[in-house]
């Protein structure tokens, strides 16, 4: 067992992941290359010939199929500890192969997945779209590292296969509970955003973020309820302003505190989001997992998209300007790095001046960056009613 697992580059707790490693055995000798027949989910196209040439030459080691089966037993019991040893086989040496090889017991876990959503009366084209988000991800992969694999995006297919996350129309639709650091308010002069703990630095982005490491001039955060007031601070244009606010209760009502259910709305790659798909695809989205999943409070999304300065950079209202406008925004801490994936497919350790120019937003980001400026992001939040 110690060699199989030097072969492979990972290093499980071996008496932890000896029953994963028997039931394994037992399954290759019982099911054969079974593991390996992606087809039949039906959630690769494009891709299906290129995954069908990695599945072939994987077959030619049958230690790639025993490693297969480990990794869809432990994948059952979702023994985190263990996957984070043994799902990354071979990471050095960033190979076609054993990049790839995760895919196939992650799609071993797509009939559990089908049952839970036939089970919570999910539509039929969103239990679709969710499990073809398998090639969405691959194809993200493959625009980073020039050939197909799962890498680290493992995790983060479980939140789907888990059926945390659904894929409705042009947006991945997040079930969770808030745990961000500000607490929103409804007012008669729209949401309000006052955080209730954290150090901001003096320019009002959180301290520790690129660029805002100097504490000179920094300022905490906290907020206060009284019998008629919440008392903290200000937030505008996604910035924290060393300046008190007061909300006297009977002019608002808490919208999102921690511990709340929300939808966190999250942006893959794809086609264009105008108005009316994403004025559509959010209000359907809302309803389905309201009532597939629970009620939730408010929608939230945390992301490069919602920078204030977007706007400005393009200098004319877009697809994207106006998403982020939905949002009521705040600070987040950010080392800038989200637009070299998204934006610029690239590593984040590319330099700014070898950056692709492939769009009229890449080059005006690339500007800015070249300036000395950084895309932080934001928290975004807005009421459910907004969609009405």
């Amino acid at each position: 067992m110690k060699s199989f697992f030097e072969k492979f580059a990972v290093t499980p707790d071996e008496a932890t992941v000896l029953p994963y490693f028997e039931a394994a055995k037992a399954r290759l000798a019982a099911e054969g290359e079974e593991i390996l027949v992606f087809e039949k989910y039906g959630v690769y196209t494009y891709m299906k010939e290129e995954l069908a040439r990695i599945r072939d030459t994987l077959l030619l080691d049958k230690d790639n199929l025993l490693y297969a089966y480990l990794l869809h037993e432990i994948l059952k019991k979702r023994d985190r500890t263990l996957l984070q040893a043994v799902s990354r086989p071979r990471a050095e040496d960033k190979s076609e192969l054993y990049d790839s090889l995760p895919i196939f017991p992650l799609l071993a876990e797509l009939p559990a997945m089908y049952e839970e959503h036939k089970r919570r009366g999910i539509p039929e084209d969103v239990t679709h779209d969710t499990a073809c988000m398998f090639e969405n991800q691959t194809q993200d992969f493959v625009n980073l590292n020039g050939h197909i694999g799962m890498g680290g995006y493992f995790f983060w297919m479980l939140n789907f296969l888990d059926t945390r996350i659904l894929r409705i129309g042009r947006f991945n639709l997040e079930y969770k509970t808030y745990s961000g650091d500000f607490d929103a308010f409804d007012t008669k002069d729209g949401v309000r955003l006052m955080p209730t703990a954290g150090r901001f630095h003096r320019s009002g982005r959180v301290l520790g973020a690129a660029g805002c490491e100097d504490e000179t001039g920094a300022f905490d955060a906290s907020l206060t309820e009284t019998e008629d007031a919440y008392i903290g601070l200000t937030v505008e244009n996604g910035l924290c302003k060393n300046e008190r606010q007061v909300l006297k209760k009977s002019a608002c009502t808490r919208l999102l505190t921690k511990g709340d259910a929300v939808i966190s709305v999250h942006i893959p790659s794809g086609e264009p989001m105008t108005d009316e798909i994403t004025a559509h695809d959010l209000k359907r989205g809302g309803e389905i997992v309201e009532k597939c999943l629970g009620e939730v409070k408010a929608f939230v999304c945390t992301s490069w998209l919602l920078d204030p300065q977007i706007p400005s950079l393009l200098g004319r209202e877009t697809n994207l300007t106006r998403f982020g406008a939905r949002y009521e925004r705040a600070p987040i801490k950010s080392d800038g790095s989200g637009v070299y994936e998204y934006v610029f497919l690239c590593s984040k350790t590319t330099p700014v001046p070898a950056l692709p120019e492939k769009s009229s937003f890449a080059k005006a980001v690339k500007q800015h960056m070249l300036r000395g400026g950084y895309i932080y992001g934001a928290f975004g939040v807005f009421k459910k009613s907004d969609l009405d």
